[in-house]
């Protein structure tokens, strides 16, 4: 059936076309604002998930930097503990040994048997 322009049949046909077509165009435009939205929510939910990573990023780093400085704090005390060991022992060696009274006899010994190893002969 053709519908002839001005007649009461396509004025209905126009404006129940009309009211689907605003119908559509509000609904697109609904969700294009829905759209919107989202990508705006989405911004700020990154930019809170950021904040957040950093505010992790930097209690770990200054928690680490917490443990290098206890790290420092310890070798710097081991260290210098390990050099007044040394410098102890040092001192130790440095002292003159005591006498020892048996040296003498050793040592006549110990040429004793050099001499008659050199000369081939027997103590």
């Amino acid at each position: 059936m053709r519908l002839h322009p001005g007649s009461a049949e396509a004025a209905d046909v126009d404006t129940t076309d009309t009211s689907r077509v605003d119908l559509a165009i509000v609904r697109v435009l609904d969700a294009e604002q829905s759209a919107r939205d989202a990508v705006a929510q989405c911004t700020v939910d990154a930019e809170r998930v950021r904040h957040e990573a950093r505010t992790r990023a930097r209690v770990v780093a200054e928690r680490a930097a917490e443990r290098v400085a206890r790290v420092h704090e310890w070798t710097a005390a081991r260290l210098h503990e390990e050099i007044q060991r040394l410098n102890e022992q040092r001192a130790a060696l440095l002292q003159p040994a005591a006498p020892d009274p048996d040296e003498p006899a050793r040592v006549a010994r110990a040429l004793d048997q050099l001499a008659a190893e050199l000369t081939g002969g027997t103590e």
